[in-house]
């Protein structure tokens, strides 16, 4: 049985040699490339197999159904509101933007042809390819474009400062121009998102949305949306409009094919009947199978095991919260945990986690020493100094968690144990994790939570470091100025020691949230299913299933 896993950072520098030798040896993970597929070897070892054609191995053919055991519900469909993992797992599937991130993460042309960008750096000439078409059949246009892209913009406050003071303009029906008011680094990168992309839809369902997103789910990709139920299942089909670009297939970028006739993404909130499910063959993948399974899912031999660059995990302070406000509490909490028992808690196996105190990972060009003597301290000592310091008085405030999502409930049961060690009196709010993200934009309602995101291709898309209130709302006035100079730098060598210089301070004074590492997901498909590659997830076009 072959395994996959995913390792993209690796797949950026497989050029150098040296380099690679360097990173072979900081991990001892299987550094298999993450668009390798699920494919078996299905030779035939009898001598006299080839004599007989009937008892040849199947061959795959294309069409079918895929079933798929999902472990959430995903709180919305619509990529531009919701930052949401189960959200972008299934629309990434249905919708596609200008840009498209490869196995390297860097941006690709997806529905651009090409971008022209001006030697002052300020407007970008955005060609959109010819002949895409939507799912309810009208053409991409250059007012799609402009519509999806402002709204996106008004969602997303993570890169606002990237974006402050542009206009999008329509030149003509396959010509956008991007007008910006200074250079700015990463703006590509930022088009290449995976949470809360920037997906291109029809300018009518733009116009129609309300606050609480498009009532209509139409894109450019490989699958239509079909239908959702609520409590049961997405269902996307092979859309045979579908117009591939014409490059080799790379992370989320090239070319796509949907080889099965429909999806269904349904949901298996139950971990234990996914488990059953994808063994029984009653699903033909399961995503996030439980760790303490892993072995399981290895012995199998009708399974593989897909094992993918997951989210860095954080703890996240609310510094709306009048309790953590006070920036010697948050560094007191900090100080007192131990990330290794935290991790371990939550991830079981050393192949699922790594260390990693980087708020953008070892993973990425961005990465930065700056701030590490702050990590993982465990110094119980120094924490209650720190706390009689702070103005905490006993008060108990609540984590919120969500035993929906075992690896967050698992952590904040140890991080509530480690904070009594110092005296910090911690209730578990544990709710489903609709009510969580509800919750979370209220602060009154929690003191800090453990979540994860995306890996992001620019420090300004650092969740835990914008203003956004779900993410606690970092809007230091120090930090909002190194993340402008960051953008205006004159070169990537002076962003990055910017970069360095706001990672340090985040560690050492201010604290929006402690990054505790690195996380893998463990997922499954049987070995009928082939062709399945993996991008922070798993990616299903160009997936096939034998019957």
């Amino acid at each position: 049985m072959k395994r996959t896993k995913n390792k993209f950072y690796l797949l950026a520098v497989l050029l150098f040699f040296a380099v690679i030798m360097v990173a072979g040896c900081s991990s001892d993970k299987d550094t298999s490339s993450e668009n390798e597929d699920t494919d078996v070897d299905n030779t035939d070892t009898d001598a006299d197999s080839d004599d007989d054609s009937e008892n040849n191995a199947e061959v795959t053919s294309e069409g079918g159904d895929l079933r798929v055991a999902f472990y959430q519900r995903p709180p919305a469909l619509d990529p531009h509101v919701s930052t949401s993992a189960a959200n972008n797992m299934i629309t990434r599937h249905i919708f596609e933007g200008l840009m498209a991130p490869n196995e390297s993460g860097q941006p690709v042309p997806m529905l651009a042809e090409s971008v022209d960008v001006s030697d002052d750096g300020l407007t970008y000439t955005f060609n959109l390819r010819q002949g895409v078409t939507f799912h309810n059949g009208s053409p991409l246009t250059s007012e799609d474009v402009v519509a999806s892209m402002e709204r996106w913009l008004e969602y997303n406050s993570s890169i606002s400062l990237v974006y402050e003071g542009s206009t999008w303009t329509a030149e003509d029906d396959q010509t956008v121009l991007l007008q910006l008011e200074k250079p700015t680094i990463g703006v590509l990168d930022t088009m290449s998102a995976v949470l809360q992309a920037p997906v291109i839809m029809p300018k009518e369902v733009i116009d129609n949305a309300d606050a609480s997103g498009v009532s209509e789910f139409i894109g450019t990709g490989p699958f239509k949306f079909e239908e959702w139920l609520t409590d049961q299942h997405v269902h996307i089909s092979k859309f045979d409009d579908y117009q591939p670009v014409d490059i080799e297939p790379s992370g989320l970028s090239g070319k796509k094919e949907a080889l099965v006739d429909n999806i269904f993404f349904e949901f298996v909130t139950d971990a234990s009947t996914r488990v059953a499910g994808i063994t029984s063959g009653d699903y033909d993948v399961a995503y996030s199978i439980p760790y303490d399974n892993y072995d399981q899912m290895e012995a199998n031999e009708n399974i593989n095991s897909l094992i993918a660059l997951g989210s860095p995990q954080f703890l996240i302070f609310n510094k709306k919260n009048e309790l953590f406000s006070d920036q010697k509490l948050r560094q007191a909490v900090a100080t007192a945990l131990n990330v290794e028992e935290i991790l371990l808690a939550g991830y079981v196996n050393e192949d699922f986690y790594e260390l990693d105190h980087g708020y953008m990972s070892k993973h990425t060009d961005w990465y930065s020493e700056a701030g590490l003597e702050h990590y993982n301290q465990n110094d119980l000592d120094k924490a209650r100094e720190l706390l009689e310091e702070s103005s905490y008085d006993g008060e108990e405030f609540t984590m919120l968690t969500s035993s929906d999502v075992p690896t967050n409930y698992s952590a904040a049961v140890v991080i509530q144990e480690q904070m009594k060690q110092i005296g910090v009196n911690v209730k578990l709010g544990d709710y489903d994790w609709a009510t969580v993200s509800e919750l979370r934009e209220d602060p009154t309602e929690w003191g800090f939570y453990v979540n994860s995101a995306a890996e992001v291709n620019i420090p300004a898309q650092v969740l835990v470091l914008g203003t956004g209130m779900g993410w606690g709302s970092a809007d230091d006035e120090h930090l909002v100025d190194l993340h402008e100079r960051i953008l205006s730098a004159a070169s990537d060598e002076e962003a990055k020691e910017l970069w360095a210089e706001l990672q340090e301070y985040a560690w050492s004074e201010y604290m929006p949230a402690v990054k505790t590492g690195n996380t893998y997901s463990l997922n499954a498909a049987r070995d009928n299913v082939e062709g399945i590659t993996l991008y922070q997830s798993l990616v299903l076009w160009n997936t096939s299933k034998k019957e």
